[in-house]
């Protein structure tokens, strides 16, 4: 690829792939039996200056979008990946079990399909966001089960996405999904589950696994996401400097007490600013 101009506007990938292994082929490059990903494998983009791979920048020049709504792009495109995944539909119903960092933009890319969502989380605060991002019901978690709150809307759910990665998240998706429904498990468990596999087989039950995002195809469809919303500062509203990333970004969230839900680095600042994402 070399159609990268001078002071071209690219959004990046990170995820590097070989492009000839069978999986590749297939356009699954996310799962290319030697992917690596530039942050992990090597030096990432907490730097002024980051070489990436041509083949994975999109060059968003003439999207109209401000450079801290553009940084939102990565976690968008695991998010278009994981409902690419689920099948999920216009006329479908989802519920979302988890609105963090990328629960939230799982929503927004749910309910672009044209599905009904609901929304489940411990926070009000969360809540509130979801439905700010179009979910058309919530549950605090405790307030009620998520079947009763299911039958309570009149949902026929046909995916769960469980983001949360907690068990007690997953236990409420599995007594809550109706026979030939998908679970979709975004969030890592830790630890074994005990998993009803003998259900599953007799109510024909999908599971689908889902991993980063396939740059060709989810990255182009995210910074589009990213253009249906005239601000993101619910998500993003501070950019840090590379000082505080730690304290401000990296320790709240080992804490479980992030106060917010994208913390953007931005590595030319000294000082803690607003986020920009007006156009």
């Amino acid at each position: 690829m070399t159609s990268l101009a001078p002071g071209a506007v690219v959004v990046c990938g990170a995820g590097i792939s070989c492009g000839e292994c069978k999986p590749c082929r297939r356009g699954r490059t996310n799962l290319c039996r030697s992917y690596k990903t530039i942050g992990f494998a090597s030096h990432g983009g907490l730097a002024r200056y980051v070489i990436a791979p041509a083949g994975i920048t999109l060059d968003v020049s003439d999207s109209g979008l401000p450079m801290d709504t553009l940084g939102l792009a990565q976690p968008m495109a695991i998010a278009v990946h994981a409902v690419r995944r689920s099948g999920l539909a216009a006329g479908d119903d989802a519920v979302i079990v988890g609105v963090g960092g990328i629960g939230a933009f799982i929503t927004v890319a749910a309910v672009a399909t044209g599905a009904r969502v609901l929304v489940v989380d411990l926070n009000p605060e969360r809540l509130e966001l979801a439905t700010a991002l179009g979910a058309t019901a919530t549950l605090r978690s405790g307030d009620a089960t998520l079947t009763d709150r299911i039958d309570e809307l009149g949902f026929d759910v046909d995916v769960f996405f469980e983001v949360s990665g907690s068990r007690p998240g997953l236990q409420s998706v599995l007594e809550a999904a109706p026979r030939g429904s998908t679970i979709v498990p975004v969030g890592i468990q830790r630890g074994e589950p005990e998993l009803p596999l003998g259900h599953w087989t007799l109510d024909e039950m999908k599971v689908v696994g889902t991993v980063a995002h396939v740059f060709a195809t989810d990255f182009p469809e995210a910074v589009r996401l990213l253009g249906t919303r005239d601000d993101w500062s619910d998500i993003a509203p501070t950019a840090y400097p590379l000082s505080g990333l730690l304290p401000d970004a990296l320790q709240p969230l080992l804490d479980g007490s992030p106060a917010q839900i994208k913390a953007l680095i931005d590595p030319w600042i000294e000082a803690p600013r607003p986020a920009d994402h007006s156009r």
